[in-house]
């Protein structure tokens, strides 16, 4: 082999190998968004937007909400969060102040659950 056809040689076997690795990098790329993006979700913290309202009059009133989190604390500080939310946008701008109350903790799946009751009383 003369120096012209080494040269051709190494140019032909690198060109290869480059053009390999770009696509195995592509590949193994693709296969990193598909496996993360499908096991993301039960990374995710959720709560329930609907809840349920018992308002028997004036500050009489209470709300249950509820989240679910990996994070067992976060899950609880979310569906206290949720069940407030909820209870001030029934009652207004009235003075009041929140007590709550865990109505039920469950798990799904990996996730911690938590069910919050916000009664309002009056100040």
């Amino acid at each position: 082999m003369n120096s012209d056809q080494t040269k051709i040689y190494f140019e032909k076997t690198f060109g290869y190998t480059d053009f390999i690795m770009k696509y195995v990098g592509v590949l193994l790329m693709t296969l990193m968004m598909i496996s993360c993006g499908s096991s993301s979700n039960k990374f995710k913290d959720s709560f329930n937007p609907a809840y349920q309202a018992r308002d028997a009059g004036g500050l009489n009133a209470s709300v249950t909400g509820s989240a679910c989190s990996i994070n067992a604390a976060k899950a609880e500080d979310s569906a206290k969060k949720a069940a407030s939310y909820h209870l001030r946008s029934l009652l207004g701008n009235q003075r009041y102040k929140t007590e709550y109350e865990t109505v039920r903790e469950y798990v799904e799946g990996e996730k911690r659950c938590f069910e919050i009751q916000a009664r309002a009383k009056p100040i």
